[in-house]
């Protein structure tokens, strides 16, 4: 889910068509502490990837690319979305035993003058703005509304699947405006899973399903003297309804804002969503959620420190009259050790969980990672 410098060699080059191959290799391992002081250790991938850049320049104006990226699981058993890491996000599936998984995979059109067509599976209108806050290693984008029902791909909040998508940059340097818009053609019905891997069931035993037409979205940011001062707002919309659960047409609005000073990075990103989260009873909510990050570079250091916040709107607890305490609420911690010549880092980082399950109890999930990013 983070957002990684990007790293690829280029292996061929003529008049007509550039090839570069690139990825990185991601692993960790991660402690797990519930409130009960139960503890447990594995190791697991973090997003090991891989990608193939093809791009031809028909001429000065015009540039055709092709581009294709597989998520890789390194370590066979336990990839990062095997953890809900306190989300709570809607599930498609938990993708511990995939081996190889689409992660982007687009056709693009760049003109210098009507700005960049493409189609495919590919970064969304939606998280072009909520993505300031995705810099953390482990524990990232957890209250964006982005990464839900898996990578946000069906609900077109992350990398959007079956998409068309334009954007344009305009003005300066100084005071730059870049648009965002995105259209998805989708018809499938999808059964959601639990973070085991197994299709959940309503009531009578059904298994639970999302039907699905597609969707719009579109944002907007405006840069002030070179990104130093940026502001978004984003808006999505999924045509969508759920068999067996409360889910009908899942939308999010999000705004953001960013300053880059020197060796300071701050981002703040404050998002209202419907059908994109459930509370640990499973049940679906509308809510608000904040995220916000701090970080600066020290030499080889990087340490970043961030808050995630969802509050749900009021609501009772399925099949009672007592109202949802629901509340997700984590603390960030993080130090990368930067190897700046080899593009590589080693890092350490924490959750502390502050939230409160629907029944008022602590959920008290507390997270520990080690890791390390090695680009090829």
């Amino acid at each position: 889910m983070t957002i990684f410098p990007a790293q690829a060699v280029e292996v061929y080059k003529s008049d007509l068509l550039n090839l570069d191959i690139g990825g990185n290799l991601q692993l960790g391992v991660i402690n797990q502490e519930n409130n009960s002081g139960e503890n447990a250790t594995t190791v697991f991938d973090n997003g090991t990837r891989a990608h193939f850049d093809f791009s031809s320049e028909v001429n000065s104006a015009l540039t055709f690319r092709g581009f294709i990226e597989w998520n890789i699981n390194a370590v066979a058993r336990n990839s990062i979305d095997s953890y809900n890491i306190g989300n709570n996000s809607i599930s498609l599936n938990n993708g511990t035993t995939d081996f190889l998984k689409l992660r982007r995979g687009f056709f693009s059109a760049e003109h210098d003058t009507w700005g960049e067509f493409s189609i495919g599976k590919r970064v969304g209108a939606y998280a072009s703005v909520t993505s300031s806050t995705d810099m953390f290693n482990v524990y990232s984008a957890i209250a964006s509304s982005t990464y839900v029902y898996g990578d946000g791909g069906l609900t077109g909040t992350g990398r959007v699947d079956n998409g068309i998508y334009w954007k344009k940059a305009f003005g300066s340097d100084e005071h730059n405006f870049t648009v965002n818009l995105q259209g998805q053609f989708i018809d499938d019905t999808t059964v959601l899973r639990d973070e085991n891997g197994d299709p959940i069931e309503d009531e009578n035993g059904n298994e639970v399903s999302l039907k699905t037409s597609g969707g719009q979205a579109a944002s907007v940011i405006y840069a002030f003297d070179k990104d130093k001062l940026t502001f978004g707002l984003a808006y999505v919309n999924d045509e969508a309804e759920g068999k067996g659960i409360a889910v009908k047409n899942p939308n999010a609005v999000a705004g953001t804002i960013t300053s880059t000073m020197d060796d300071w990075y701050f981002a703040a990103v404050a998002a209202h969503s419907e059908g994109m989260y459930q509370d640990n009873t499973n049940q679906i909510f509308e809510g608000t959620g904040f995220e916000v990050m701090l970080s600066k570079n020290i030499g080889n250091w990087k340490p970043m420190i961030g808050w995630s916040h969802i509050s749900p709107d009021s609501y009772n607890i399925a099949g009672l009259t007592k109202a949802s305490q629901y509340e997700l609420d984590m603390f960030t911690l993080t130090l990368n050790y930067n190897i700046k010549s080899l593009g590589f880092f080693a890092f350490i980082e924490g959750v502390i969980d502050n939230g409160t399950n629907a029944d008022g109890s602590d959920s008290q999930d507390d997270y520990v990672s080690v890791g390390m990013y090695y680009p090829f």
